[in-house]
């Protein structure tokens, strides 16, 4: 290993990302390409690449697992850097890895979808070198040419590459490597740290494997001696019998049929599935030992018969024992429990299960996944994620033809198999940051499994067999409702999660998150913070109207509270409360309340008049609107003139700030008419009052949506009052009563009424 090299094994003091590979041994000093398909690989592998291209190589033990844990991990792997990578046509990455040195996984555990581990370097023990150690050596090259050259498993250039090599544990580590050896036998030469006894251990893999070769020339002679021309298509069968004899096995293929069969009888398949099995099963005994094709219809046929064709678990039918364990939960959401709960009843009552597509909308860190897992277990069936921020491939959902290279089955079919029933709840993460491409739409592809009249036969592509959707219950989150496409909004039942008052977000922040944080960071118990200091967090200093922030906080003086346990002294939670934007009374300045994929948020409208500078006044409006807003604006302008006396001959202006920010949607007309109205007749509204509500030309105010939302983000911002449309006066009257006496309600069903209270009449 190079200077430069070791600088960097020397530098890997801190945790680094984990990679699991199979069928492999990375070794140190050396060079190998490897194939990252997996998601947890994926993970790994772009952290690395993100950071300081340091990888921890470790082998699994067990070749066959996809998802291996900490458990299943050899004790020492190889500190390797990334020298290359690519990204394959299959959607992974192709990487060239150079190994630093030996190391253990320390601390080795699961961080965001990847595995993180400390590397511990496992240094050679230092050996006296003897003449014995000089001559194994030179045995161990010359063996290991004569190899090369009856040996296709052996480069010819390895050779070369070993020549030089002065040490002995190097001269193993190289050997091990290029050797056809299994992956257990080049592990154990990479757990030997005595480069002697690594040097043995070498030598008598090469010498055996010498030995193989000659045995396999023997055999290769014998058969071609006992095959005929007409014989020739069997030749790879017949070689492999005649090793099987010469080991006394039995044939394994045989032996895998057998098995496929017994595995078969053993299960109750529908019967198109039965004959599709019986079928490929076929395919696969007339196919030749060792064919490209074998493993692909191995693959297959283990995904048909691990499919739960007709396994469904039971629906929970104690209603009250559902509705504690969405109480143990979650608190609050109170329509989200009533609605859970009516579908549980009506489950109990068809006493069979049934499928449904709801939509968890509301701003980030309400809980909208974390109640999803809540219903999957109040209903008593499995969960499964599927990701589909950023997602835009369309096979990701149906799964890619068999005849391509790489081919998978969909994520849907993927998820039933893992958790092993036909009615699981599925959720649809970030369904509204899907995106389209030249490889199709993912939206349109989704369309089929949540419609009701057509998920009984939903069509997998790698499958070939349709899938029956129909009791499987989809979740879908996100943040905003109206950027879905129609046909997709029109087959989810959309529930609103609006956010949580002070009081809520105070309640779950001592009952769940302070416990919590107190047990994840060793604290022991919860009294780090008191009632006050709690109450000061939630109110002054972490406004949102969800919960990350929070927690985030939380966990930050926990980490305060442990150092100051070990005798730092550090303050816990700073006096300082979160700035309030400041609201200066100014003329044509008034404040709307939008609701965006953050949840409810003030905005500010601008509007100036100035002096007419052509022949006829001029109307500008900027600030990133869409079509919904701008034509708000045109109609805020006529509303305007019919409302007050004043002289609009002159050149206006209407800025909604922060451009950089697409602001779009039915709430600020009210607030359009108001500033346009002050701007013109001089008059200051008042800086304390927002307002809300769309307006139409002849001055009547409309109502809009997302009541609460506004509401708690108006709370939150500290203005004393809110101007509602007349017809929103229910659903006022439906929010919490903390809601209602924390801010005074003004409800108005003209422009005029509104004019009179925000800025009086001209």
């Amino acid at each position: 290993m190079s200077k430069a090299s070791e600088a960097k094994a020397e530098q890997a003091v801190r945790a680094v990302p984990v990679l699991a590979i199979r069928d492999q041994v990375h070794f140190p000093g050396l060079i190998n390409t490897v194939h990252v398909l997996r998601e947890r690989s994926l993970a790994s592998a772009r952290r690395a690449l993100s950071g300081d291209r340091l990888l921890l190589v470790v082998s699994q033990r067990d070749m066959q697992l996809d998802e291996p844990t900490a458990r299943d991990l050899a004790e020492i792997g190889t500190l390797s850097e990334i020298l290359h990578s690519s990204v394959t046509a299959d959607g992974g990455l192709r990487i060239v890895l150079r190994g630093l040195q030996r190391a253990r996984p320390l601390l080795l555990q699961l961080e965001e979808g990847a595995f993180e581990a400390l590397p511990e370097p496992a240094p050679d023990r230092r050996v006296r070198r003897e003449e014995r150690t000089e001559a194994l050596m030179r045995d161990m090259l010359q063996r290991f040419g004569r190899l090369a050259d009856a040996h296709a498993g052996v480069p010819a250039e390895a050779v070369q590459s070993v020549s030089h090599l002065e040490r002995p544990g190097e001269l193993a580590d190289a050997i091990a490597h290029y050797l056809p050896l299994r992956t257990d036998q080049k592990q154990s030469v990479l757990e030997e740290l005595d480069p002697l006894r690594r040097l043995d251990l070498a030598h008598h893999l090469l010498s055996r494997e010498e030995r193989l070769a000659d045995l396999q020339e023997t055999i290769r002679k014998q058969v071609d001696h006992e095959v005929v021309d007409a014989q020739r298509q069997f030749y790879l069968r017949e070689q492999l019998r005649v090793i099987q004899r010469e080991l006394r096995e039995p044939d394994e293929a045989q032996v895998e049929i057998q098995q496929y069969r017994e595995r078969i009888e053993a299960l109750a398949l529908p019967a198109a599935v039965r004959q599709k099995v019986d079928l490929e099963l076929k395919r696969l005994e007339r196919q030749p030992s060792g064919s490209a094709e074998t493993g692909q219809m191995r693959s297959y046929l283990d995904l048909l018969l691990e499919m739960p064709w007709d396994i469904a678990t039971p629906d929970r039918t104690d209603l009250e024992e559902a509705a504690k364990i969405l109480e143990a939960e979650h608190y609050g959401l109170v329509d989200v429990k009533e609605r859970v709960l009516e579908f549980l009843a009506v489950q109990a009552l068809r006493n069979r299960p049934m499928g449904g597509a709801l939509c968890f909308v509301g701003p980030p860190g309400v809980g909208k996944t974390g109640f999803a897992k809540a219903l999957a277990a109040a209903m008593g069936r499995g969960f499964f994620s599927i990701a589909l921020g950023g997602l835009r491939d369309e096979a990701e959902i149906r799964g890619h033809r068999r005849t391509y290279v790489g081919a998978m089955p969909g994520r849907i079919a993927q998820g039933l198999r893992q958790v092993g029933s036909m009615n699981p709840v599925i959720v649809l993460d970030e369904i509204d940051k899907m995106a389209l491409d030249m490889r199709g739409d993912p939206a349109s592809a989704l369309l089929e499994a949540l419609d009701r009249e057509q998920s009984s036969a939903f069509q997998d592509h790698y499958l070939e067999m349709p899938i029956d959707l129909s009791q499987v219950v989809f979740v879908a989150t996100a943040n905003v409702f109206d950027t879905l496409p129609g046909p997709l909004r029109d087959r989810m039942e959309c529930i609103a999660f609006d956010g949580y008052t002070d009081q809520e977000r105070l309640t779950i922040a001592r009952r769940y998150m302070a416990p919590r944080a107190a047990a994840n960071h060793g604290l022991g118990d919860d009294s780090f913070l008191s009632d006050t200091e709690l109450e000061t967090l939630v109110r002054e200093q972490v406004r949102e109207p969800g919960l990350r922030g929070l927690d985030r906080e939380i966990a930050r003086i926990c980490r305060r509270v442990a150092r100051r346990r070990l005798g730092a002294d550090i303050e816990l939670v700073s006096e300082e409360p979160m700035p309030t934007p400041k609201r200066m009374a100014c003329q044509g300045v008034v404040w709307g309340i939008a609701v965006g994929a953050q949840g409810g948020t003030p905005l500010r409208v601008e509007a100036v008049a100035l002096p007419m500078r052509g022949n006829r006044p001029a109307f500008e409006v900027t600030g990133n609107m869409g079509v919904v807003m701008q034509e708000s604006a045109q109609a805020a302008l006529s509303a305007a003139r019919a409302a007050i006396t004043a002289d609009f001959g002159l050149d206006l202006h209407i800025h909604v700030p922060a451009g950089a920010v697409p602001k779009d949607g039915p709430s600020a007309g009210l607030a359009m008419v108001a500033a346009l109205a002050s701007a013109v007749s001089g008059l200051i509204p008042r800086p304390d009052i927002a307002c809300t509500g769309e307006i139409t030309l002849t001055g009547q105010v409309l109502p809009v949506g997302g009541i609460k939302e506004k509401l708690l983000a108006a709370h939150r911002a500290g203005f004393r009052a809110v101007i509602l449309p007349a017809e929103n006066e229910p659903d006022f009257k439906r929010l919490p009563p903390e809601i209602q006496s924390g801010i005074e309600a003004v409800f108005v069903t003209t422009v005029k009424e509104a004019l009179d209270c925000l800025i009086g009449r001209p």
